[in-house]
């Protein structure tokens, strides 16, 4: 990018006579729409678009009618010229942009927090209209680009303004954009909309980066699509171009959703392709018959704790292995630990800090960057140990946490970077320290990266073929990389004389929770399992078909199980297992699951009676055993939180200490 001083002063007369001149009176979200793809769409439709964007982050209405007023050079202006090329002007005037260029197209919006309450676009919107019409005239169209609502796992300060809920805010949003219309008379462009219709595919919160702020793939695609096909009003569906870390089946949906909301732009549109159909209706549940956690193979009855460990335990786990998650490599494995540091009075006091680091390959391809937390002064402590998603400065708003750098970048390949603390209500670090446990937590995407990179990156990569088999549809996927994983983590804490290794429970919330249960029973050292909403191919069962079905996550997740899995897809019937017997392998230990009931995704009935079906298998290790199965469930949506973690903690206070 170049100064002011080269910004190029293009000629009017030189310009294409398709070409349509764009300029976005905006903040972040204008750019996020308009920087990328928009002048390749329309040169693909054989179009041509100058864009100019005003850029202030996060300004409102309110803002740019004072910069207005004073004449005041408080913007960025970013000129996207014909050929594509981008020029930066800091220190810009509206008016002097207003004036750069003989516009065809001019847009508005409010700053995203405040989208959603109509209150907070008055008097400044209609004074903006006023004032471009003055300046600009008749000829010009105006427009008004609705923001998006933030994601599930938003972190945004405002978020808490629409009661962190997506729908909330979407809902709101709609009303506040659809009077400003109206009013004035300006066109929409429904980007709100379109992310949307996005976020009900398969595609889900992956458009975003932040929770906010959109991916620079799928999520800038989709809404430049709307842009196109509202500026342009030509169709965008079938147009070639997508950015290079689009698929053409994403770009498909992409276009889709966009087109759904230039048609219906006030409203969500559920269509058919990528759309992930879950059943959220109990009559639609389809008949079902469980298999018998205590039948073995041969037909014959489990009726004692030895006949369960010599003889159907090993039946079940070979099935899971075989059909399910995929076989792991046989040991022995390559494993180096360093202590890279220590702070011993971490969390103003409450706990010592270290910083760990497992080399799971002589190369040091794949490292495990670890957190342990173990309490003050304490004797070896019990500890909890889970991934986390985004990265170890996630978790808490301690400033001297190391954050991902370059060379942890180029090993993840690709990394959502959130601000620090960003996840801290994850994981109550001050509670669960003063009760007594410890924490050890690292980055999933160490072990595995949670996208289909055809195993280039991860553990499988130094694995490649289960050292010296064939690789089959049985070889292993990331939830069995992240489960191994965990056993690699748990290599490192037999070692720390600060923790007790025989009370190390495992915790995972989602994708995470279905890794920990099956680490829980490949693994026996993990004395505990505390799973949060594991939903589809963790706790809940698979026969009922309810929420997220196994045809959805293999289509939406192809790399979390093995091959062998997807023979079952809209086929959960022919399934040789299911997950009440995933749970009936982690016995005699204490397990928790935990479930939300307005998160219908992950069927909090089918995870319930997942657990009450494994109670036949913990009676078998004596009356009473049973009790070591806990189940609660909170108001709420898809999230680990707090509440969820008393649960916990109160589980393991009764088997653990």
């Amino acid at each position: 990018m170049t100064l002011c001083a080269l910004l190029p002063a293009v000629s009017l007369f030189a310009a294409r006579p398709d070409t349509l001149r764009i300029l976005a009176i905006g903040n972040s979200f204008s750019e996020d729409a308009v920087e990328q793809n928009l002048a390749d769409l329309a040169r693909a439709d054989g179009n041509c678009a100058i864009i100019g964007n005003l850029y202030i982050a996060g300004c409102p209405l309110s803002r740019h009618l004072e910069n207005v007023r004073e004449d005041k050079p408080a913007y960025r202006y970013r000129f996207i010229d014909e050929n594509g090329v981008m020029t930066t002007c800091p220190d810009h005037r509206l008016s002097e942009a207003l004036k750069s260029q003989k516009w065809d197209v001019v847009t508005l919006q409010q700053s995203s927090p405040k989208s959603g309450k109509c209150e907070s676009y008055e008097p400044y919107l209609g004074e903006m209209v006023k004032y471009l019409r003055g300046e600009l005239g008749d000829g010009v169209r105006l427009m008004f680009q609705q923001t998006w609502a933030y994601s599930s796992y938003a972190t945004h300060p405002n978020f808490p303004v629409y009661e962190c809920n997506s729908q909330l805010m979407y809902d709101s949003v709609m009303v506040a954009s659809r009077k400003a219309c109206e009013r004035y008379a300006l066109e929409v462009i429904p980007s709100g909309t379109a992310i949307q219709n996005a976020r009900g595919t398969r595609l889900r919160d992956n458009l975003y980066r932040d929770g906010y702020h959109l991916s620079h793939a799928c999520g800038r695609y989709t809404c430049a699509c709307t842009w196109y096909e509202s500026i342009f009003r030509r169709p965008v569906s079938g147009l070639l171009y997508r950015p290079g870390h689009v698929s053409a089946e994403q770009a498909l949906i992409c276009q889709l959703a966009a087109a759904h909301a230039v048609a219906n732009p006030y409203s969500v549109t559920e269509f058919g392709f990528g759309k992930p159909k879950g059943n959220y209706d109990e009559a639609r549940v389809p008949d079902y018959v469980l298999p018998d956690a205590l039948c073995c193979e041969d037909g014959s009855r489990v009726k004692t704790q030895r006949q369960w460990e010599r003889k159907r335990r090993p039946e079940i786990l070979r099935s899971f292995t075989d059909e399910v998650y995929g076989r792991m490599p046989e040991g022995p494995y390559y494993e180096r630990f360093e202590l890279l540091e220590v702070k011993e009075d971490a969390l103003g006091g409450l706990a010592t800090r270290k910083r760990v680091r497992i080399y799971l390959d002589p190369k040091d391809k794949v490292i495990i960057d670890m957190l342990v937390y173990t309490p003050k002064n304490a004797e070896a402590s019990p500890l909890f140990l889970g991934m986390n998603f985004f990265g170890n400065s996630t978790i808490s708003h301690e400033e001297d946490i190391h954050e991902a750098d370059a060379k942890d970048l180029k090993r993840y390949g690709d990394y959502r970077k959130l601000p620090r603390g960003a996840c801290a209500g994850r994981w109550p670090l001050e509670k669960i320290l003063s009760a007594g446990y410890g924490v050890a937590t690292y980055y999933c995407g160490d072990v595995d990266p949670d996208y289909d990179d055809s195993f280039t990156k991860g553990a499988q990569s130094i694995y490649p073929n289960n050292l010296g088999k064939v690789i089959g549809p049985d070889q292993w996927g990331t939830l069995a990389c992240w489960a191994w994983g965990l056993s690699r983590a748990m290599d490192y804490l037999c070692t720390d004389s600060d923790v007790d290794a025989s009370r190390v429970a495992l915790i995972g919330h989602s994708r995470l929770a279905k890794a920990a249960l099956w680490a829980a029973a490949t693994d026996r050292r993990f004395a505990m399992v505390a799973a949060n909403e594991s939903g589809c191919g963790g706790a809940a069962l698979s026969r009922r078909a309810f929420g997220e079905t196994v045809g959805i996550i293999n289509r939406s997740f192809p790399h979390w199980f093995c091959d062998n899995f997807k023979k079952y897809s809209e086929n959960e019937q022919a399934l040789p297992v299911d997950q009440h017997e995933l749970l009936a392998l982690i016995a005699p230990r204490p397990l928790c699951v935990g479930s939300a009931a307005d998160d219908l995704w992950s069927d909090p009935k089918g995870e319930r009676l997942s657990l009450e079906a494994a109670v036949p298998v913990y009676e078998l290790y004596g009356k009473g055993c049973s009790e070591r199965l806990g189940y609660h469930i909170r108001e709420g949506r898809h999230e680990i939180k707090p509440e969820d973690w008393d649960q916990y903690l109160r589980h393991a206070d009764k088997w653990l200490k």
